[in-house]
């Protein structure tokens, strides 16, 4: 399955859709980190490198704005739900284990995102997407 670039510049950032599987439902993880999975996109793991921040909430090909694809922030400013631990302006976020941005400071962490704004674990934070490898050096 090849990904379509399609970018869409805004004030912003810019998205890019992306095929998701036909049985993928992410309904539930407006504002969660994905990861390109060789064409389709899904949420991102614990600690992995991500694509972006996903836009909306597609569900397979029920998906009302397009069959099958999903909207995802690769860089610019966006919400980002996060986990556990909640985050402070100007902390790195990696990935958690259901693409939730979890603050880190641990040397060699892979971050997705930096917080530009403090929330709870459960809310979300806008965050400017950026991606990079923690560095205590």
């Amino acid at each position: 399955m090849a990904t379509t670039m399609n970018v869409v510049p805004n004030q912003i950032g810019a998205d890019v859709t992306f095929p998701i599987a036909a049985a993928t439902d992410l309904s539930a993880s407006i504002y969660h980190l994905v990861k390109d999975n060789n064409g389709p996109v899904v949420l991102a793991g614990a600690g992995e490198a991500t694509t972006g921040i996903l836009q909306d909430a597609p569900k397979g090909t029920s998906f009302a704005k397009g069959a099958g694809v999903a909207t995802v922030r690769c860089f610019g400013l966006s919400l980002l739900s996060i986990g556990s631990g909640g985050c402070s302006a100007g902390d790195f976020l990696k990935s958690g284990a259901s693409g939730e941005g979890i603050a880190t400071t641990t040397d060699r962490d892979i971050y997705s995102a930096v917080a530009l704004s403090d929330a709870s674990s459960g809310d979300q934070a806008l965050v400017r997407v950026a991606s990079g490898t923690v560095s205590h050096a």
